[in-house]
């Protein structure tokens, strides 16, 4: 069995449960226990079960710490020790848009993407030369890179899935799914603020 995150995007019910809503958007996507699902096109089922949070409790983080009238919309805000470099953030498992700081999940995501560079660059270089190999040149090694880190920014939220709300489930991460990375991101960013994206971690 092996475990992913993904982010589900919502127009919160407040008549219902947060669970028993997402139960309602997970249905189609959760195997049944007859297994008689299709394993390929657009009825496959994505995995046998989810848990808000779970291995990645704690995805998203909030400025909100200070206002207790918009906290009780996050799920699961917990706050960061005073002497952490999150102090005056809480880490939750999502709640409306406007609340979670979404752009310093994505500089964050940058900044660890750069640290690579000198490692990215020296596996280009000949050891004997230290010139790049043919047919590479400085300047198509830094547009690899610059495709790499945009990647890795772009999977900064919804690493490997998102549920839309129009209840499609866009894969981001994995062989052959090119810059779907980039689909994703640009819905959420689309989103009206009041819209909830969820993390929750998925088993299948």
């Amino acid at each position: 069995m092996s475990f992913k995150p993904i982010v589900v995007a919502l127009h919160r019910d407040p008549d219902m449960g947060l669970e028993r809503q997402l139960d309602l958007v997970m249905r189609p996507f959760v195997r049944g226990r007859d297994r008689d699902d299709p394993d390929e096109g657009p009825g496959r089922k994505r995995c046998d079960g989810w848990c808000v949070g779970g291995r990645w409790s704690g995805r998203f983080l909030s400025s909100a710490v200070h206002f207790a009238d918009v906290r009780s919309d996050l799920v699961d805000p917990m706050p960061f020790p005073d002497d952490s470099p999150l102090s005056g953030r809480l880490a939750c498992d999502g709640g409306p848009k406007r609340l979670l700081d979404l752009e310093h999940a994505r500089a964050a995501a940058e900044v660890e993407a750069w640290r690579e560079w000198p490692a990215f660059l020296e596996r280009r270089r000949s050891p004997f030369t230290g010139r790049f190999r043919e047919p590479e040149t400085a300047a198509t090694v830094r547009a690899e890179f610059d495709r790499y880190v945009a990647a890795v920014r772009g999977r900064a939220i919804a690493d490997s899935a998102l549920v839309t709300l129009e209840g499609e489930w866009i894969e981001t991460n994995g062989p052959g799914l090119g810059d779907r990375y980039a689909e994703a991101d640009g819905y959420i960013d689309a989103l009206d603020g009041g819209v909830w994206l969820v993390c929750l971690c998925v088993h299948h």
